[in-house]
């Protein structure tokens, strides 16, 4: 079944990693030593840190944690219990409809644990992530996150590459998000897997999960939301066969959006970021595209398309957006490949393309046929 519940939600519900702290080890840099066979490399430097341990952010932005007057202080105990969802989900009372199994733990954290549940009227096998209001919403930054991503997940509950939300409810200690149960494997995973043989995804199996991420992105956008954080740690195949349905799990960064009203971002994965939220935060969804195009452009060759010595000489890579195709395996890719992803990485997100322009581009029309995920 694998760990992805114990990284869904990786932003605000475990705390356990922090982009300001931990991106000094992790900046944009090659994801396979080749002459090294199998093994990852170390994580001594920057150089020689692995893709499959890039840090995350946490939800809250650092400057304003502990910053104001917490919605908690000065609630009476029957007040609290309704304070993060009021009108969202299903009620106060999980029990009364799903069985948490406390013996089936798949993941847990500084502020919540995520167990195997079972819905009492079907008897279906469903995911509960189980969220700590005292160890964790102090703060209203942090409430309005959960609102949010709650609000999302229904909003795209019927869509079929998002993972299905079942419920939302709260207790007087607890939040708890009753989702689907994913039985295949994260993609970051099903990469490390790759990596640890040494293999490189063709580009035709590269292209089919693009294709399958950038469907996503457009079918986010269509229904006014920006992800925001598009990279593998925030997708997981429906089950174990890797041709199967490819699912966004995580929208622990995701806003609504209206056309007009660029959004800002504080928070970000600091090898998906694009140079627009870099230059001041402000942003639209050609986002998502960019953080799209650095998972193309590691799919094929296992590296990062910007690096530094240290966190701020990667970022500042990142704003300069110079992209290299130098060494292997560039001289084998093909040229439309290279195209595409110089387009998805372009600098200038109104000559960016959008999700519609990425799914006509001749590089991923050849290949559709061959996903079946959708």
């Amino acid at each position: 079944m694998g760990n992805w519940l114990g990284r869904l939600y990786n932003y605000y519900y475990y705390g356990s990693t922090n982009s300001e702290s931990d991106a000094g080890s992790n900046n944009g840099t090659p994801l396979l030593s080749h002459g090294e066979g199998s093994e990852l490399e170390g994580k001594s430097s920057s150089r020689d840190e692995s893709w499959s341990n890039t840090s995350s952010s946490t939800c809250t932005d650092s400057d304003d944690f502990g910053v104001g007057t917490s919605i908690w202080k000065g609630l009476h105990d029957h007040d609290r219990q309704l304070v993060v969802l009021k009108n969202r989900g299903g009620g106060r009372n999980i029990h009364e409809r799903y069985w948490i199994n406390h013996g089936r733990e798949l993941g847990r954290g500084g502020w919540g644990v995520v167990r195997v549940c079972i819905d009492l009227e079907s008897g279906e096998e469903l995911a509960c992530k189980s969220i700590s209001k005292n160890e964790m919403l102090q703060n209203d930054e942090n409430v309005e996150c959960v609102r949010r991503e709650v609000d999302i997940l229904y909003h795209l509950k019927n869509c079929p590459n998002v993972v299905t939300i079942k419920g939302a409810y709260e207790d007087d200690a607890q939040v708890h998000i009753v989702m689907e149960l994913l039985k295949g494997k994260l993609l970051h995973d099903a990469m490390a897997e790759r990596l640890s043989f040494s293999l490189t995804y063709t580009e035709e199996e590269a292209s089919n999960l693009i294709t399958a991420i950038v469907q996503v992105i457009k079918m986010l956008h269509n229904n006014g939301v920006i992800h925001r954080d598009i990279k593998p740690d925030n997708f997981m195949f429906q089950s174990t066969d890797e041709t199967s349905t490819l699912k966004a799990i995580d929208f622990g960064l995701a806003d609504f959006y209206t056309p007009g009203k660029p959004c800002k971002l504080k928070i970000f994965s600091d090898n998906y970021v694009a140079p627009e939220v870099l230059r001041g935060g402000r942003h639209g969804p050609k986002v998502d595209i960019w953080g799209a195009g650095v998972l193309l452009y590691v799919l094929l060759s296992f590296k990062y398309p910007f690096w530094g010595e240290n966190r701020d000489g990667m970022l500042r890579a990142v704003a300069r957006a110079e992209v290299c195709f130098n060494g292997h395996p560039w001289p084998k890719i093909s040229d439309n490949a290279k195209d595409l992803i110089k387009k998805m990485l372009e600098p200038d997100p109104r000559q960016r393309l959008t999700a519609d322009q990425v799914l006509k581009h001749p590089w991923l029309k050849t290949s559709r046929k061959h996903y079946h995920g959708h």
